[in-house]
């Protein structure tokens, strides 16, 4: 294992350079962990590389700076422009057309949880295949935003509130359930299998690598202070293996469900009623 001066690995380097984010005010000011330069620091081996990226993490849900800012401030204005453009790197948008495409057939009522400034909602509506064959309402605690499509539903409500589960047997849900805890999952749960036919989610990979990946993009000048924080934050309270299916209680005797993890820090879930 290569070891840095003044005592300690390249591993012990690498996750404190990369991942630990120490404890320190709110926002602003961004407190990061940084390496000190004056060390020099060995190649590391492919082994050390491969064992840094395993490492587990254990989850947790923090909010986000976004929530507290104000929403016409250049910070969350920034911000949210760097949201579009993950969403665009990572093909979020496309998935969820494909998968609809690809799983279900025939008329549906769909539900977009924490549908946010529309823009899922928006792109779905445009392509001419899906708006033909599933009507969409969108649900967040903020009012309609103007680019949800004017001819489908908004519904201004806290999400583990909502009683109209019935209506709508197809929920899709873009980076949106990683905000809630675990006990919250449970209770959103409880919904989902009482009303559901198919569960369309699209959340963050918990993992080393994605929490390395996101602070390149923050040294490259690709995300700002918010924009790092937030994207550290859904990592850290992102999924991996069969986490989310077991929080929701779907039981695989009622249930099938398909989970891929790509290297962009995608957790790619598929859910259909047996």
């Amino acid at each position: 294992m290569a070891r840095r001066q003044g005592g300690g690995t390249l591993f012990d380097g690498l996750w404190q350079y990369l991942v630990e984010v120490p404890e320190g005010p709110a926002y602003p000011p961004l407190s990061i962990a940084k390496v000190e330069r004056e060390e020099a620091i060995e190649a590391p081996d492919p082994a050390a590389i491969a064992a840094f990226c395993m490492q587990p993490m254990k989850r947790i849900v923090e909010p986000e700076w976004i929530d507290r800012l104000d929403p016409e401030s250049p910070e969350a204005q920034r911000s949210r422009r760097e949201l579009r453009r993950m969403n665009a790197l990572m093909r979020n948008f496309d998935w969820f057309r494909t998968r609809l495409a690809e799983d279900t057939s025939g008329s549906w009522q769909g539900l977009e949880i924490g549908a946010g400034d529309g823009a899922l909602g928006a792109h779905l509506f445009a392509d001419q295949k899906t708006r033909r064959r599933i009507e969409f309402a969108g649900i967040d605690r903020i009012g309609r935003p103007a680019s949800w499509p004017t001819s489908w539903q908004w519904v201004q409500e806290d999400i583990l509130q909502f009683q109209r589960w019935k209506e709508f047997p197809l929920l899709i849900a873009n980076m949106v359930l990683h905000h809630f805890s675990e006990d919250e999952l449970v209770r959103l749960g409880v919904q989902i299998r009482e009303s559901c036919r198919f569960l369309f989610a699209l959340e963050t990979a918990r993992s080393p690598l994605h929490l390395a990946q996101a602070r390149v993009l923050r040294t490259l000048g690709a995300l700002g202070p918010v924009g790092y924080h937030d994207a550290s934050t859904s990592i850290r309270a992102g999924f991996v293996g069969e986490e989310l299916p077991q929080f929701l209680g779907l039981r695989s005797s009622e249930w099938r469900w398909r989970i891929r993890s790509t290297f962009f820090g995608a957790y790619q879930f598929v859910a259909e009623r047996r």
